[in-house]
């Protein structure tokens, strides 16, 4: 029997109120976005604990956090919450190499990657019943959110939270993180967060790596409409992972709406077709008709996200 079963005690546990308010959180994948968390997670007192294939031993030194190459060791430290801070494509992998038979059962696991719908079929499929999941998406990095994150969008969805109070508290103690540091909080199912991020995400980036082709410079003279694709290319190109696409040719399936302003705009979305299946999501892309000024009502708006407008 392992030592990490539900019905245990970690020998010398406090019930001291200030103790059970520190989250013991285990991020699983602490490269540059992982140790982005960390640096909060750390600041706001939380026990932080970090496991990659490669070596960030010193790099958790840095931030004062624990650091295990061994998934075993790092599972037996018992984290109260598990971070997954992978990429689309290793999320299923990473998963399976852990040895959840050495964790609580009740542990609390959390992704944040940039679709929703995939990992919280994967985490329903691959983690024991007895495990809690709560899928998130911090919409900002270190580079859009380097000056703090008020105001910022942290989509959430309770995907499976057990009935006890202690595990719906740990689960609203682990959201607190974010809602003090003033990030916008945005409860939402993970079929609808990936149909309003497929456009404002697609958009982006897409446009971003087409403007950063280009190489703008800045020079003497820029014009407020100059800044804004250059900012939008620089940011876009340092923003974190996206959706895999894959790209649908179709004569028809470009449109435009005229607006008033004589000009027509035209919207690339992005449908994503995570299934029931462990693949990772792939995605069709299209153009949609869309006017202007509806664009920006979407309630995961990015500061990035901009409107192209085609004459």
């Amino acid at each position: 029997m392992d030592a990490a079963q539900v019905f245990d005690r970690e020998s010398g546990a406090s019930d001291e109120p200030d103790q059970r308010a520190r989250l013991k959180i285990a991020i699983v994948g602490f490269g540059n976005f992982g140790q982005y968390l960390a640096r909060t997670f750390a600041a706001q007192g939380h026990a932080v604990i970090g496991h990659s294939r490669s070596d960030h031993s010193a790099a958790a030194r840095s931030l004062g956090a624990a650091f295990f190459r061994d998934p075993h060791d790092l599972c037996e430290q018992h984290p109260d919450v598990v971070v997954l801070c992978t990429s689309i494509l290793s999320t299923e992998a990473v998963l399976r190499s852990l040895p959840l038979q050495r964790l609580r059962r009740s542990t609390l696991f959390v992704d944040v990657l940039s679709v929703k719908e995939f990992p919280r079929n994967l985490l329903l499929q691959l983690l024991p019943p007895e495990f809690d999941i709560l899928c998130t998406h911090p919409m900002f990095g270190p580079e859009s959110g380097k000056h703090g994150w008020s105001g910022l969008p942290f989509v959430y969805d309770n995907v499976r939270i057990g009935d006890s109070e202690d595990r719906a508290n740990r689960c609203r103690r682990f959201l607190d993180i974010f809602a003090r540091e003033g990030c916008r909080m945005v409860e939402m199912s993970c079929t609808e967060h990936d149909e309003n991020a497929a456009e404002i995400q697609f958009l982006t980036h897409t446009v971003g790596r087409l403007l950063a082709k280009l190489d703008l410079k800045p020079t003497p003279i820029n014009t407020k409409g100059y800044k804004t694709p250059a900012a939008t290319a620089s940011t876009s190109t340092t923003a974190s992972s996206c959706t895999t696409t894959t790209p649908r040719s179709s004569s028809s399936a470009s449109s435009s709406h005229s607006t008033p302003s004589g000009r027509s705009s035209s919207v690339a979305c992005m449908s994503t077709c995570a299934s029931s299946s462990s693949r990772a999501p792939t995605a069709a892309v299209h153009l949609a008709p869309r006017k202007t000024e509806d664009l920006p009502s979407c309630p995961l708006l990015l500061v990035e996200y901009v409107p192209v407008i085609t004459s």
